[in-house]
């Protein structure tokens, strides 16, 4: 009898340890579009009213963050009824912010770029309802930062 008692405790023993503990997870993955370069263009986020050179109001905009934070979504309102929307996502592999615009009169606006001397600084083409398509934008959009308000020189 003692002998089938050892092996019963020899077989028993090793379920009685004490289990080691798990390996610690791995750190979760940072989420998608988090980085500075993602966040680089939020100075534009909120509601705004636009107003002219002259100082004439011209309308009104709405930037949002959209799609779990990786889209800028701006909603143009001019004061004459007219509407307008871009999407804006900063392109991790080139390293550079692309917009698209869109507005009532069928016109589609294509930019890209990114922050050049403190300022965001998009160009590219403007196609028209008819499908010409315009030259290459003169002067590029640039998004200034004075202390007190955005604004957009063209």
């Amino acid at each position: 009898m003692r002998p089938f008692l050892i092996a019963l405790a020899v077989a028993i023993r090793p379920a009685v340890l004490p289990a080691q503990a798990p390996a610690p997870s791995p750190a979760p993955a940072p989420p998608p579009c988090a980085s500075a370069s993602h966040r680089a263009f939020d100075f534009w986020i909120g509601e705004w009213i636009v107003e002219q050179k002259d100082g004439a109001r011209a309308g009104t905009n709405r930037i949002e963050r959209i799609l779990g934070g990786c889209v800028l979504q701006e909603n143009w309102t001019a004061f004459d009824g007219g509407r307008g929307h871009s999407f804006n996502i900063y392109d991790e592999r080139s390293g550079r912010w692309h917009q698209t615009w869109v507005d009532g009169g069928g016109n589609l606006l294509t930019l890209d770029g990114g922050i050049v001397d403190g300022s965001m600084v998009l160009q590219g083409t403007n196609k028209t309802p008819a499908g010409d398509v315009g030259s290459d934008l003169a002067q590029p959009l640039r998004w200034l930062l004075p202390p007190t308000a955005v604004t957009t020189r063209m």
